[in-house]
């Protein structure tokens, strides 16, 4: 054997050793501190030749995860750790990280996979687990994640049924989620229980009182990778029980996004300028911090100048305050989609102009509350 091949020999070996040691390592960590952890491993969509885009990505994922150190195996696959994360969250971290690095570098995952660290786990039992939703992962393709924990399995969709059945028994809370013109409204719920495919949760009375007149809800537990959408079967205020039926997965939730995106209970028009001169007009269907929709009232118009990503617009409308005064705001609006006359911005703005609209976002949190309260009390009163 000539000397480079002894060398890359003992790399290899080397390399085995370390990544082992390193995997064992957090093994014994969660049996002595109780922390979660992840482990995480992905191939990426990317030539051997793009060492900068490489590079990039690499950077990301190092500050979207706290800087835990990012590992290659000799398969090439990356392997690194999520701490202080169930498996709710490190599936969302997972998921945003994709998404990032496929808007900055038209990179993404080409398949992955992710799992919890039991505090039973021995190596070999961890490996066989996470070589199995690679495996899945893999053979699906398509940037697909695979993930689970050492109880329950959800890289195949056959065991749905079983795993929500075995996890309602053992499970005593969840959180519930319900969307008013946007605006999230969330309630710790009480398991009662689960039997062929319905559920019975106990709510607060006027949670009962507001899913009188909604059709599906969503739930959502940390140990659950996606959040459940599930449809309102009844709802009894007087007992605070509500029945659900047709729970299922769903990979994209409202109820994972970072910030409140809220209608407005009025109309408010907006003004959108294109290179100065241009001025087209709209309604604002929704708005965050971040994002805003807008209804264009001429189509044809929508047509001509919403055809390419990343052009630049000025938005100008008013917002009211609490004192009922009208506050001027001018900011950038980047066109990021198009929904037939609806138009989707990604916004850019000063931190004053960013308080206004989180103050704006906050009262109408506020009016949905008093919306809230008064279905309780007509609820009384009849």
């Amino acid at each position: 054997m000539d000397k480079e091949a002894i060398e890359e020999s003992n790399n290899c070996i080397l390399k085995t050793i370390v990544e082992r040691s390193v995997v064992k390592s957090y093994i014994n960590f969660v049996k002595q501190q109780d922390t979660p952890i992840a482990i995480v491993c992905f191939s990426l969509n990317l030539s051997p030749q793009a060492e900068e885009k490489l590079e990039k990505i690499i950077i990301l994922l190092e500050q979207i995860n706290n800087f835990s150190p990012i590992y290659q195996c000799k398969s090439g696959l990356y392997f690194t750790f999520f701490r202080n994360m169930q498996l709710h969250h490190s599936v969302q971290v997972l998921k945003t990280f994709n998404e990032n690095i496929e808007k900055l570098h038209d990179i993404s995952i080409s398949y992955g996979a992710l799992t919890i660290i039991d505090k039973n786990d021995t190596y070999e039992k961890l490996m066989f687990r996470i070589s199995k939703y690679i495996e899945h992962a893999c053979i699906i393709g398509g940037g697909k994640i695979r993930y689970g924990t050492s109880q329950y399995d959800f890289s195949t969709k056959k065991d749905e049924e079983d795993i929500l059945k075995n996890f309602f028994i053992s499970s005593s809370h969840a959180k519930l989620y319900n969307f008013y013109n946007g605006i999230p409204l969330s309630e710790e719920v009480e398991i009662l229980s689960y039997s062929n495919g319905m559920l019975r949760i106990k709510v607060s009375f006027g949670k009962a009182t507001f899913l009188k007149n909604e059709t599906f809800t969503f739930l959502r537990h940390e140990l659950l990778p996606d959040t459940l959408k599930a449809d309102i079967v009844n709802s009894f205020p007087k007992q605070g029980e509500v029945v659900l039926s047709n729970l299922r997965f769903i990979e994209e939730s409202p109820v994972d996004r970072t910030n409140i995106r809220a209608k407005p209970d009025t109309p408010i028009p907006v003004l959108i300028k294109f290179n100065n001169d241009t001025i087209i007009d709209g309604t604002i269907q929704s708005i965050s911090v971040d994002t805003i929709a807008i209804r264009i009232k001429n189509k044809k118009i929508s047509d001509s100048y919403f055809e390419s990503t990343n052009t630049h617009f000025i938005l100008i409308f008013k917002l009211q305050n609490s004192k009922g005064n009208d506050i001027n705001i001018r900011i950038i609006g980047v066109y990021l989609a198009r929904n037939d006359d609806q138009v989707i911005f990604t916004t850019h703005m000063s931190k004053f102009l960013r308080r206004k609209i989180e103050n704006y976002i906050k009262l109408q949190q506020i009016k949905l509350m008093t919306i809230v309260q008064k279905m309780v009390l007509d609820f009384y009163q009849k």
